[in-house]
């Protein structure tokens, strides 16, 4: 009537905890060390090289900084209203504006006005 598995050993309840609590542990350093290797920027880049100067191929750095999303090349220099978004250089905010589909690159959102910035 009692049927046990020879193949399996008994553990205790303490041994099964030990084994659970160590997996996890590991599991929670695996997933912490992809976090900080995520959020360090390192983006493949092989840590420089490159020639590209101050204007990098990171999204996050492109982001960051003040690099027009449109072309790349230019600083962002001026504003959409009415949602205020700071994404593009002049150049390209005049192409938009002036394009049949006026919306802001970032929300879609209908620009009434460009506003340049002018930095001291």
């Amino acid at each position: 009537m009692g049927h046990t598995l020879a193949c399996y050993p008994a553990l205790s309840l303490l041994a099964r905890l030990v084994a659970y609590v160590s997996i996890l542990t590991i599991i929670l350093i695996i997933v912490l060390i992809i976090v900080r290797y995520l959020e360090s920027g390192d983006c493949g880049g092989g840590g420089g090289g490159g020639g590209g100067g101050d204007k990098s191929s990171c999204s996050e750095e492109l982001y960051d900084r003040t690099v027009c999303v449109i072309c790349y090349d230019e600083e962002r220099n001026c504003f959409y209203v009415p949602c205020g978004h700071c994404a593009t250089c002049y150049v390209c905010a005049q192409r938009i504006f002036n394009s049949e589909n006026k919306v802001c690159p970032v929300c879609r959102r209908f620009i009434g006005k460009i506003r340049k910035l002018f930095a001291p």
